[in-house]
C-alpha cells in the first residue's frame, strides 16, 4: 500500500521542487534602452501618453503593466485636453483652468475608445516599467467633439467638486511623470555631449564648429532645467507648461541628432553601455581627424575581452561598406587588450565623395550569424567589401546589429563610433 502511495508523492515534490527552482533562476534581463524612452515624440497624427510603474522582484508582473498602462493612458488624456480646451472656450470660461483642464482629462480617459499599447520595456537596472500608448488624432478628435462629452465636462464642473479634486491630483501626479521623463532624457543629453567632446579633439575648427554649437545648446538647456527645478511654489499648470517647453527644445535637438550620422549613433552607443562587453574605435590620426585624396586611412580596435567585431564605413553620400571582415581578410576576432588594426594593409584609401565619413564598429560576443552569405555574395561579385546605400541616418542605426545572435539582449553585443573628415588635395 505504501509503495503506490509514495510514488505520486515522490513525483509531486520533485515537480513543486523543478518549478520553484526554474522561477527563482527566471531574472528581469534588459533589452537595450529603445529610442522612445529618451527621445521625444513628434508625430502630428497622433496623441500619445507615457508613463512607467516601479517593480520589485525579478520582473514586473500584470498589476505593475496595468499600472504603468494605466498612467500612459492618463498622460495621453491629459495631452488631449490641453490641444482641445480651446474648442469648447465659450462654455468653460467661467470655471478656474486647473478645474477644466481635470474635468476635460477625466472625460477623454472615459470616452476614448482606440487607444493601442504601441511599445513597452522593462528597465530591470531601475526596476521601472514604461508604458508607450496612442491613439489617432483624428479619430480621438471626433470623439471628443461629440455634444455628450462638453455636456459630461460641464455636469462635472458644475456638480462633481470632489472628483474634479481627483483630476487635479492625477495631473499633479502626471506631471511627477514627466519630469522623470525629462530627467532621463537629459541624463542621455548630457553624456551625449560629453561624448561628442571627445570624438572632436583632433578634429579641425570648421568640421567641429556644428558639434560644438550643439554641446553650447546642451549646457544652457541643461542650465534652465537646473533652474527650473530650483523653483517652488508654481502652480501646477505652469509647471506642466514650462515642462512643455522643454519637451519642444528637446524635439528641436533630436531632430538634429536624428540627422546626423555621427549623433545618431554616439546616442546609441550611450544606450547600449550596460553591457560588460566594451569596444572602442579611434581614427590612428585621432578622433575627427581630417584626410586627403590619395591618403591611406587605419582605425585602431580594442576591447576589453574576446569578442568578434564588424567594422561599418558610412560615407557623407550615405553609402554604407562592411570593411571588417571582407573577402580577403575574414578574421574578425579581436583577443583582450590586442588592438586590431583595421586598414593595416593599406587597402584605405581616400577617394571622393568627400565630406564627413562615419564609422562605427559592433561586437559581439558569438559570431555575427549573417557575415558568411555577406561574404560569399560579395565574393560572387567580384567585390572585396560588402556595401549597400543608406536611406537614411535611422535605417543605419536600425541594422547595424543584425547578425549579433541575441540582438536586443544589452549583455551580448557593444558598440562605439567616431568620425574623419575627407578632401580633396
Amino acid at each position: 500500500m505504501y509503495k503506490y502511495i509514495f510514488h505520486p508523492i515522490l513525483f509531486f515534490v520533485y515537480c513543486f521542487f523543478l518549478i520553484t527552482t526554474i522561477s527563482h533562476a527566471k531574472t528581469c534581463q534588459s533589452s537595450a534602452r529603445p529610442d522612445w524612452i529618451v527621445t521625444p515624440l513628434n508625430d502630428s497624427t497622433q496623441y500619445y501618453g507615457m508613463s512607467s510603474a516601479r517593480f520589485s522582484g525579478s520582473e514586473p508582473h500584470y498589476d505593475i503593466k496595468e499600472k504603468a498602462k494605466d498612467r500612459a493612458i492618463k498622460d495621453l488624456s491629459y495631452s488631449l485636453s490641453v490641444s482641445i480646451q480651446s474648442i469648447f472656450e465659450e462654455h468653460l470660461s467661467a470655471y478656474s483652468d486647473d478645474s477644466v483642464k481635470s474635468s476635460l482629462m477625466l472625460s477623454a480617459r472615459l470616452v476614448l475608445d482606440g487607444i493601442k499599447t504601441k511599445h513597452s520595456w522593462a528597465d530591470c537596472k531601475n526596476h521601472d516599467y514604461w508604458v508607450l500608448v496612442v491613439i489617432d488624432k483624428e479619430q480621438a478628435d471626433k470623439q471628443v467633439k461629440r455634444q455628450q462629452f462638453i455636456k459630461q465636462v460641464l455636469d462635472r464642473l458644475k456638480s462633481d467638486q470632489d472628483e474634479i479634486k481627483k483630476g487635479v491630483q492625477m495631473i499633479a501626479e502626471i506631471s511627477r511623470q514627466r519630469m522623470k521623463r525629462i530627467d532621463n532624457y537629459f541624463k542621455q543629453l548630457n553624456q551625449l555631449s560629453k561624448s561628442i567632446d571627445q570624438k572632436i579633439e583632433a578634429a579641425g575648427e570648421q568640421s567641429s564648429k556644428d558639434y560644438k554649437k550643439l554641446i553650447q545648446q546642451i549646457d544652457l538647456l541643461t542650465q534652465r532645467l537646473n533652474q527650473f527645478q530650483n523653483q517652488k511654489d508654481l502652480k501646477i499648470q505652469n509647471f506642466i507648461n514650462k515642462q512643455q517647453s522643454f519637451f519642444t527644445e528637446m524635439s528641436k535637438i533630436n531632430g538634429k541628432i536624428q540627422s546626423d550620422y555621427l549623433l545618431n549613433y554616439l546616442n546609441n552607443d550611450i544606450s547600449n553601455t550596460s553591457s560588460d562587453l566594451n569596444i572602442q574605435i579611434t581614427p590612428l590620426k585621432g578622433q575627427g581627424s581630417d584626410y586627403y585624396e590619395g591618403e591611406r586611412i587605419m582605425f585602431k580596435v580594442t576591447g576589453n575581452q574576446v569578442c568578434f567585431i564588424k567594422v561599418l564605413y558610412v560615407q557623407s553620400n550615405g553609402d554604407e561598406t562592411l570593411l571588417l571582415p571582407n573577402v580577403h581578410d575574414q578574421n574578425n576576432y579581436l583577443k583582450t587588450g590586442q588592438p586590431l588594426i583595421v586598414g593595416k594593409l593599406g587597402e584605405l584609401v581616400v577617394m571622393p565623395p568627400f565630406g564627413q565619413d562615419t564609422v562605427t564598429v559592433v561586437a559581439s560576443k558569438t559570431q555575427f550569424l549573417n557575415i558568411e552569405n555577406q561574404l560569399k555574395k560579395a565574393a560572387k561579385s567580384q567585390m572585396a567589401y560588402v556595401t549597400r546605400s543608406l536611406k537614411s541616418p535611422a535605417h543605419a542605426l536600425q541594422t547595424r546589429a543584425i547578425g549579433v545572435g541575441s540582438p536586443l539582449k544589452t549583455n551580448s553585443f557593444a558598440t562605439d563610433s567616431c568620425f574623419i573628415v575627407s578632401h580633396n588635395k
